[in-house]
């Protein structure tokens, strides 16, 4: 009987979490929102394509104004949310590049604006700069860093058990479709024919967990550079 009750309860627990979700989405929903999603299914350039047809803009100014390579950014969103502006997680990171509302909030950006692609983006690859800056450059300690949080790499880093970011599933992955996409050439020129993308509604909004992925990365950074490391956080002007 107890444990009967308690399923029922955590399924109820589920249900009003997912309820809240679809809420918090509709109430930021945008009638012009595009998600390509369903094309990754054709395959990642064919999505890659089709960001860059939707989300081009705001990909080629967040790239550029946090030097970045396009490349890495889209990586990164199709590992995070495959490429859904309205994607939630269960952790409550929040759309293309899965901003947590307190991340999004220490950078000093506005909560309700953090569906839109561009502020999406541009937060992404703005909390990735400063990540890789404290990393000195290092992929793979920037991007553990943007899957766990800084605070949570330097604790693994100091933990008996020790921590190697480039064996790290996330960064792992990360780097793998980030080789694939360069790999592919331009994409801007590409466009998707055979499956355009959709406008996302929050009717079917279904609830995309931000995957913990993997990569492998170049020069190896000091270790006590990020175990005393802290993030500057400055709001965006």
């Amino acid at each position: 009987m107890q444990v009967c009750f308690m399923k029922h309860h955590r399924l109820g627990q589920e249900a009003a979490l997912n309820k809240a979700k679809d809420l918090l989405v509709a109430a930021f929903f945008k009638p012009d929102t595009v998600s390509c999603e369903d094309v990754s299914k054709q395959g990642l350039l064919a999505w890659a394509a089709c960001m860059c047809e939707h989300h081009g803009e705001a990909l080629r100014s967040a790239a550029t104004k946090h030097r970045h390579d396009e490349n890495l950014l889209l990586a990164v969103a199709y590992t995070e949310s495959k490429g859904n502006p309205l994607a939630v997680s269960t952790s409550w990171c929040l759309s293309l590049m899965q901003i947590l509302p307190s991340t999004a909030e220490k950078f000093g950006v506005d909560l309700q604006r953090i569906f839109d692609p561009h502020v999406n983006f541009d937060t992404g690859a703005r909390v990735l700069r400063s990540y890789l800056d404290i990393a000195r450059g290092d992929l793979n300690y920037g991007l553990a860093s943007y899957n766990l949080g800084p605070g949570s790499v330097r604790d693994r880093i100091n933990s008996a058990q020790g921590f190697e970011p480039r064996s790290f599933e996330y960064t792992k992955k990360v780097q793998r479709v980030f080789r694939e996409l360069r790999a592919g050439g331009s994409l801007h020129k590409t466009r998707v024919a055979s499956a355009p993308a959709v406008t996302v509604k929050p009717a079917s909004f279904q609830l995309a967990d931000a995957p913990y992925a993997s990569a492998r990365a170049s020069r190896p950074v000091s270790t006590s550079r990020m175990k005393t490391a802290k993030v500057a956080l400055r709001p965006i002007p």
